[in-house]
Formats: C-alpha cells, structure tokens, sequence
C-alpha cells in the first residue's frame, strides 16, 4: 500500500536461523482456563452458524427435521465452509444420498468439514497465540494429544514432529495460517497415486492439523480424491492441461465507473488453430466469491479486433465457443460485464486496533491480497509480482531504490522474493508510520483502490483462474501484464458485439438495435447511424436478471456514427430473459414479446 516500502526506520530484520535447545521437551500440561474457554466458544459459534444456516436453507426452526444429502451440502456452504460434493462422500455413511440425517449427524457431519478459509482458520487458532501473533506450541501439542485416537497414531506422530519443527523456528500465527491454508493445494502435488501409504510431508502434517482443530476424526491421507477444493482442476499458475492447455491466474478490478484493470496474458500463434477459453472464479481464496459468477466477461483479442467473449456456463466456468484463429498475436483481457458499484457497510472495521497491531480483519484481506498477487503459485512474491500490487494499490511502479530499502530492511526469501510475513510486517510499519493518532488516509485509499470496502470486503474487485485451451498444441505465454481497458479495445469489443447480436424480434423497425445474448447475460446495443439517434425503452417486464437504471427504463440519445452498449442484463436464476418495450414520452409502453431463454 502506499508509502508501505519507504517506512522501515522500525523494521527490524526476522532471522529464521536461529534455534532452541531441547526443542523434544514439550510441556505436557493441561490446556489452560483461557484456552479451554476460546475451544469451547468456537464449537458453541459452529453450532450458532450451522443453526442459522439450517433455517436459511431449510427454511424451518423445527431441527428434528431430518435433511437429504443435497440439502445439507447447501446448509453446509450457507454456515461458511467452501466444499463441493465430492468432500462430503468420504463423511457420508448413511447408504445413498437420498438418505435423511438428523439436525445432530448433520452438524457432526459440518464440523467434520475442513475449514481452510483464512477467517475459519484465525478463529480456530486464536485460542493458542497472543496478542501479537506468538503461538503457543505447548499447548497445541497437549491438545492435539488430548484429541487423538489410535487410528490417529501414526498421522498424530508425524504431525507432532512437524509442529516441534514450525516451534524450533518460531513460525508466527500469519504464516502459519497462510500455510495451512495453502496446505490442500501443494498436498495434491504431492500426491502418489490414489492412495498413498508412504511418509508424512510437511503439508501433509499442515492438513492434518487443521482436520483435528475441525474436530475430524476421519483420516484426510485415505480421502486425498475426496477432499478436492473448488478449483482442483485449475489450481495452479501455467498448470498444463495436457500439451494442449495451460491455466493461468489473474484478477479483475473495477477503478472507477469508467476504468476497470485486469492482469492480462499474451501470446503467439505461429499457425491457424482452434482455441476456446474457460474463466472460473477463484473460490480458493474466498468461498463467498461465487457471487460474481455471472458478472465476469473473458475476451479473446487479437491486434485488431475482438474473436471470441464467454458466452456459456459449463461446469462452474463461462467459456468462449471454440473459435478458429489464424496465426498472429493474441491476448486475454478479463472485465466485469458492467461497471460495478462499491457497496459500502453501515459500520467499518479498523485497520488498527487499540494495540496499535493490525486487526484481524485487515490481515484477512492483505493475507487474500497476498495469495491474488502470487500468480505463479509458489507461496511468495516475486519483485514483478510485488510491483502489481503496488501499481494496482496507488503506489505506483516499484523502482530499484525502492526494492533496495525493501531488501535491506527486511529478510526476503532467496532470490529477493517477500513471504507473506514479510509482506503483512511491511504494511504494519506503513501504519505505525503515521504516529499513534495517524488517520491513515493513504493505507484507507489503497483499500479502495483494490476493489475491497472498509469491511474490507471484495466489493469491485474478483480474482479468476483462466483455462486457455488450444485445439493443435500449447502455445507459450508472455510474462503477464496489468491491463488498463483502453478506448479502442471498448470500440472493438462493441464492434464485436453488435457484429454478433441480433435484432429484436417484433423491433425491426428499429434497425440499429441489436441484443447480445448468452448464458448469463445479455447486452442491448445501439449500432451506428448517419444520425443521431434517441432510445426510449422500458425494460420492466423483464424475469430474474438484474439491470441498471432508474425504473428500468432506457432514456439515451446516441450521436451519429458511434456504437453504444445501452445495457446490461445479467442473469439472477436459470431461466431469464430481458424484456423490452417502446417507450413514449407521454409515459405509456407498447409491449414487445420478450427475448426469452
């Protein structure tokens, strides 16, 4: 965040050399009052959370009421934990999945669930660390040993050693959390077959630990296909899909009603071949994401002009059809399908606490930030990567003396690369820069700036994992780019659009009007004339799609030879369909039969 590089006169450099003597002698005493408490308040908050999830879904109070598989999947997601079908397979012991279970094997079954979640992940953790972030080792491994069963034993010994190991070098509640919550992504790499029976890896023991402080008591290593998160298929930065695709990370954020910014990729065809891309939202870094489902728009241009927008739904991704391009240079952008509007909340959160140490939900957001910003998906970030963040967040490109003090000042991780430690530790000297009655101005700035609110929620801003698909051969992707949507890529995504839309049915008459449909949105668009043209519609009829504009209505004068998006549709359930009517001035409409799916 702004001024984040250049307030270091309090750093002081993190050494993970050093080491303590007797590391094996653990304090094996009881958990202390104050811990026992923090458990048991997070079981009773499990409890609170699956309830009001279980009257959301449910919609009943009366919990003897017994629930089918597919409903507790969904009260399971509704009580915050980011898991799919095939995670609850491995939990499910009731025969078929039209089975019903009571309130209670269901919430057993909900606290069984991992939760890798950053906010799940610092609750479950808080009874064990202090203030400033110091975990208590002790008191885990007591705990832990406390939890154990037999069939446990070897998993609990591995995991033991593990956390002896993270305690010799004094692993911090931040990077711990992040790990663990990296943890089910590098397992999957480490992965030998389906079932593997060989020794425990470090992220191995990193999961197995958060399955025993989300009370399972399942063992995870025989359940590796089972515990697959949202986008096991697209999990990692280039990941080949065979020689004939490759998945890359990006995001998108909205600036300002008429700027929005994207990490765009480019690449080479050196021959004609058919190509097809599939944009899925990256709920890895926050379940809640799968709210801009039908709000993102991946575009396939190249030099010239626009070839292909995701038009269908498959699977949880929007994907382009399947296009045939000659050989030239091409690039991927990604956009919201309309400007979106920063929602704000009637109370903020702080930045601070009364410590003077950043807040967890601060941390939350800069721990999410860090994992967006990590585009090669190796745990850091590099200078280039580091520089996005700065570009994206005010402060500007990361110049060479500014990298220097950034090296100077804190212990990066070979070669020159920030942990996120380091990258959490740099924005609490930003705070601490600005005294103790700093108003923060710029740190509050750079949050808004990143598409986040003062709950510092993800308002404007989405990160995606895109699938680029190639019909002969992978071709090599250029280093990736920060994409500032420029006035000729809009023209020539509206040429496209109008090129590719159709006229209204019942409108003909209104030659300049066209509709770009798709799965999940539709865009109405006014062509260019020798003249210019006034559009008044009313868009009120319309079923299950959410539109922009005052009661719906269209009131638009468009000058001569210009396209114009007039606007946006986009789809709220899966049947939809934009309706539209001739608007007069003297307020009544002449209905036009509906664009229906």
């Amino acid at each position: 965040m702004p001024g984040a590089a250049n307030n270091f006169s309090k750093v002081q450099h993190f050494d993970a050399s050093s080491s303590e003597s007797d590391e094996d002698d653990v304090d094996d005493g009881p958990l202390g009052p104050e811990s026992e408490i923090s458990v048991r308040l997070a079981e009773e908050d499990d409890r609170k959370a699956f309830q009001d999830a279980f009257i959301t879904e449910i919609g009943e109070r009366d919990f003897s009421r017994k629930i089918t598989f597919r409903e507790l999947l969904d009260v399971i997601v509704c009580a915050g934990k980011d898991v799919r079908s095939d995670d609850l397979k491995g939990l499910w012991t009731y025969g078929t999945e039209k089975e019903e279970i009571s309130f209670e094997e269901a919430f057993h079954i909900f606290q069984q669930a991992p939760s890798t979640d950053f906010d799940s992940l610092y609750s479950a953790w808080n009874a064990f660390s202090d203030d400033v972030g110091l975990i208590d080792y002790d008191r885990i491994i007591y705990y832990i040993r406390e939890q154990a069963t037999d069939q446990d034993r070897n998993e609990v010994k591995a995991v033991l050693k593990w956390l002896k190991e993270q305690k010799r070098y004094h692993i911090d509640l931040d990077t711990m959390i992040y790990d663990m919550h990296n943890a089910q992504r590098f397992k999957r790499k480490n992965r030998r077959g389906p079932n593997p029976r060989r020794k425990t890896s470090s992220i191995e023991s990193q999961q197995s630990l958060s399955s025993m402080f989300s009370n399972r008591n399942h063992n995870p290593l025989n359940n590796l296909d089972q515990n697959q998160g949202t986008a096991s298929i697209v999990s990692s930065f280039r990941e080949p899909l065979g020689d004939k695709g490759v998945t890359v990370k990006s995001m998108v954020i909205q600036k300002s009603s008429t700027q929005s910014t994207c990490i765009s990729y480019s690449f080479t065809l050196d021959k004609p071949q058919r190509m097809r891309i599939n944009i899925h939202i990256n709920e890895q870094i926050d379940s809640s994401l799968n709210r801009f489902q039908n709000l993102v728009l991946g575009i396939l241009q190249g030099q010239d002009k626009v070839y292909a927008v995701t038009k269908r739904k498959d699977n949880g991704a929007v994907c382009t059809e399947w296009v045939k391009l000659p050989a030239g240079l091409y690039k991927l952008r990604v956009k919201f399908c309309r400007p979106l509007k920063m929602v704000e909340p009637e109370k903020s959160d702080e930045i601070l606490d009364a410590k003077r140490r950043l807040t967890k939900s601060f941390k939350v957001m800069l721990m999410n930030l860090f994992d967006m910003f990590d585009l090669d998906n190796d745990g850091q970030l590099s200078r280039d990567e580091f520089e996005a963040y700065s570009i994206l967040s005010g402060s500007g490109p990361v110049k060479d003396e500014k990298w220097e003090l950034i090296r100077q000042n804190f212990k990066l991780q070979k070669p020159d690369y920030l942990s996120m430690k380091t990258f959490i530790e740099m924005h609490q000297i930003e705070a601490e820069s600005y005294g103790p009655k700093g108003l923060l101005r710029d740190m509050w700035a750079a949050v808004r700036e990143l598409g986040h609110n003062t709950k510092f929620f993800m308002s404007t801003a989405c990160p995606i994992l895109a699938e680029l698909l190639f019909s002969e051969h992978q071709c090599p992707l250029a280093h990736f780019e920060i994409d500032q949507s420029k006035t000729n890529f809009e023209d020539f995504l509206v040429e496209y659009l109008w090129e590719n839309g159709t006229p209204l049915p019942y409108l003909k008459e209104i030659f300049s009007l066209r509709q770009f449909k798709t799965d999940y949105y539709a865009i109405l668009i006014a062509g260019r004339t020798d003249k210019e043209m006034q559009y008044k519609l009313d868009l009120s009829m319309s079923n299950n799609v959410n539109i922009e504009g005052h009661d719906l209505l269209i009131d638009q004068t468009v000058p001569p030879n210009t396209a114009k998006v007039l606007t946006v549709a986009m789809a709220q359930a899966d049947s939809w369909y934009l309706s539209v009517k001739k608007h007069s001035n003297d307020g009544s409409s002449q209905h036009l039969p509906a664009s229906a799916k």
